[in-house]
């Protein structure tokens, strides 16, 4: 997988001779182990559903396509977040 594929590993078993031997790779693999550096962690789990997905991606898409001002896709996102967020309280 790293080596063919280019991937990096998500697991801490590798020895640093199977890392992968892409530059890019390598350059996040030495951005991943600078201590100075902050992770941001996945935010998929914090996003409502995948109807909200959904209606947001429609939202972005009339956007796009001029049919939706930038405001209406702010406010699809903002009010279904908020319908959604009423549900888990």
């Amino acid at each position: 997988m790293t080596g063919k594929l280019g991937f990096i590993a998500p697991f801490n078993t590798f020895s640093a001779d199977e890392g992968p031997t892409d530059p890019l790779a390598k350059d996040v693999m030495n951005w991943m182990g600078n201590s100075e550096v902050s992770s941001i962690p996945w935010a998929f789990a914090g996003i409502p559903s995948e109807q909200w997905k959904a209606d947001f991606g429609s939202a972005l898409l009339e956007y796009i396509n001029g049919r939706q001002s930038w405001d209406g896709v702010k406010a699809t996102a903002i009010d279904a977040w908020k319908t959604e967020a009423s549900y888990a309280g």
